[in-house]
């Protein structure tokens, strides 16, 4: 589940050159399906402890984490700033 993931790429992409964004594309979709693939493991073993709730904790506090890492990292693109600038 990343409702994000479309708005994602196309930001990604349009703030990239042509020659590089097939391997930001690879490298953005290794980042989403590797901890995928990780966490059905670690998922069944924490609802097999009873910890019903904990998995919600947990991707919440990733969602929060990617996020802000989001914002740090791309916050200063003159492209970023320059459509925040233009909405007021």
């Amino acid at each position: 589940m990343n409702m994000a993931g479309p708005l994602m790429d196309s930001f990604s992409m349009s703030i990239f050159p042509a020659e590089q964004r097939g391997l930001v594309s690879a490298l953005s979709n290794i980042t989403f399906r590797l901890p995928n693939s990780l966490s059905t493991y670690f998922g069944g073993v924490i609802l097999g402890l009873g910890l019903l709730q904990l998995p919600f904790f947990i991707a919440s506090a990733f969602y929060i984490t990617g996020l802000t890492a989001f914002y740090i990292f791309f916050v200063t693109t003159k492209r970023y700033a320059a459509q925040i600038a233009s909405l007021s």
